[in-house]
């Protein structure tokens, strides 16, 4: 959640790469050498060259003396120290701090006071800079003490890193671009309570970035939402993240600033596992004003969760919360609620433009499935959602072409939302706006129709060897399709399948451009294929 505490914006700039997704083609570093710490070394000393045979003592004087194309490996051992990286690689050339493979390195600062407003490890007007298998302990003792911090920085990885005991987040970015969150775990943040500021992992006034992969769990009451997006942020993803037992909201997307502020905007969270919060599971807001818009939630589960599966919020200051173009598509929702109030998908912001709900999936929950009291949503699109019956609530809805029964998920308490056979879930739903793939990265459709829910029923998996063309083959035949398509249609959907597996793009001019291939992508979102009734094509 944004605070107003937070300082003023910092401008930065970069480019990103958005690893997975957007694959940058190197230009070549003009210089690379190795480098190590090692403070277990008899020898140890930050007049040493470096080397392995004779490595540098501390953090800090590496980080100092690294240039692009450089990497640093950091041995076994409990570093206190405060590490600040404000030096740049360049394309191809980026600057890596690590932890050596197979070595556990703690940077610790419980013996250390950091000024306000720093991570324990401090990216700060950096471009082109990866930190990656550090354990990030007791980062404070101000409530804005982070563990890991990017600031006014561009093309950042941070990876594969485990934060815990941090006084506010585990891991923010603020005034970026092109920054990359994947495979950290983050535990046991917020640790001063009510004087800590943001989230376990905050991406604030910031573009063109990745959370992803991300296991984000055990937060200290009574602060601490999961993953946060927001303060006019935008063009970015957070997907394939599993965040519980944690306080408040498991993912939030939130305008938050004042109604002249930059909007957040073209967000897409998909993929993700949220369970066991002290609150809602997702939640989209614009608290103070700001505006919200082009935000897409797909193929996530959310389950056993105090309050809500997904609520599209109408909270809290001023009187004014604009949402435009928020799609609600293909997620599954069960077990919320405690003991008097809850449920699956609440609808509470009356400012709502162009909404879709459509092929969700929604059973179990305590008060309601999907419900919109006291709101008016004559301008909403609503459809091919299922429900598992009607709770006598006031304001429950599900729609046209709604589905009504049991969804037959395998073991919902368990987790695990696949669906058996037979169950109405099946080829029930909608293709239109529906992703091209399910949570597990299976395409859709895999039978005539689109599923309701987060997985497809019977889906098979498109290796990433495969070419576009047999792809598309494998597709038409798990559908139960024959390939008689057009030269036209057959390159059509080559072309999306093409950037699929290849997801390569380089940023020029403002425009995405594929690289060795052609499709529909977008400058405004993160491109994703829509390969979907072939038969109609």
């Amino acid at each position: 959640m944004s605070d107003l505490f937070r300082r003023g914006t910092l401008a930065r700039s970069p480019a990103l790469l958005l690893a997975g997704l957007v694959l940058l083609v190197p230009s070549g570093p003009a210089h690379s050498a190795t480098y190590f710490v090692d403070l277990a070394h008899p020898a140890a000393s930050d007049s040493n060259p470096g080397t392995e045979a004779l490595p540098w003592l501390t953090i800090q004087h590496a980080a100092d003396s690294l240039a692009g194309g450089d990497t640093l490996y950091v041995k076994a051992g409990t570093y206190a120290e405060q590490v600040i990286v404000e030096r740049s690689g360049a394309p191809g050339a980026e600057i890596v701090l690590a932890a050596y493979p197979g070595h556990v390195v703690t940077i610790d600062g419980a013996t250390l006071s950091l000024p306000e407003w720093t991570g324990l490890v401090f990216v700060n007007r950096s471009n082109h800079v990866r930190v990656a298998g550090f354990e990030v302990r007791n980062a404070g003792p101000n409530g804005t003490n982070t563990g890991i911090q990017v600031e006014d920085s561009t093309d950042i990885v941070i990876a594969k890193n485990h934060t815990a005991d941090t006084a506010s987040s585990g891991i923010l970015v603020w005034s970026s671009r092109n920054v990359l969150i994947e495979d950290n775990e983050v535990e046991r943040a917020m640790t001063a309570a009510d004087a800590s500021r943001n989230e376990c992992i905050t991406v604030g006034r910031s573009s063109q970035f990745e959370v992803r992969r991300n296991h984000v769990h055990d937060v200290i009451p009574p602060r601490g939402e999961g993953i946060c997006l927001k303060d006019g942020s935008s063009f970015g993803s957070a997907h394939h993240n599993h965040v519980h037992d944690v306080e408040g909201v498991g993912i939030y997307i939130d305008a938050w600033g004042e109604p002249e502020a930059p909007a957040t905007h073209d967000i897409d969270a998909y993929a993700n596992r949220i369970h066991d919060i002290r609150g809602g599971g997702i939640v989209l807001a614009a608290e103070i004003g700001g505006t919200l818009e082009r935000v897409r939630v797909y193929n996530n589960v959310s389950y056993s969760n105090r309050d809500l599966g997904l609520e599209l919020s109408g909270c809290c200051l001023g009187p004014n919360h604009p949402f435009n173009d928020i799609q609600i598509v293909n997620n599954s929702f069960w077990g919320n609620g405690f003991p008097d109030w809850g449920g699956g998908l609440a609808v509470g912001n009356p400012q709502i433009t162009g909404l879709l709900i459509r092929n969700n999936a929604s059973a179990g929950n305590n008060s309601f499935e999907l419900d919109a009291e006291s709101v008016d949503l004559g301008g909403a699109t609503i459809d091919h959602n299922l429900i598992d019956g009607w709770d006598g609530y006031p304001g429950e809805l599900c729609g046209t072409d709604c589905q009504l029964g049991n969804p037959q998920w395998v073991d919902p308490a368990a987790g695990d939302f696949h669906l058996q056979a037979g169950s109405p879930a099946i080829d029930s739903g909608s293709g239109d706006a529906a992703p091209a793939d399910d949570l597990d990265g299976n395409v859709r459709p895999a039978g005539v129709g689109i599923d309701i829910g987060a997985h497809e029923y019977g889906a098979v998996s498109v290796p990433a060897s495969l070419t576009p063309a047999l792809a598309v083959l494998l597709i038409l035949s798990s559908a139960g399709l024959k390939p008689h398509l057009s030269s036209w249609s057959l390159a059509r959907a080559c072309a999306r399948q093409s950037g699929r597996m290849a997801r390569q793009r380089e940023h020029l001019g403002g425009e995405w451009v594929a690289a060795g291939g052609s499709g529909e992508l977008r400058p405004d979102r993160p491109y994703l294929p829509q390969i979907r009734h072939l038969r109609r094509f």
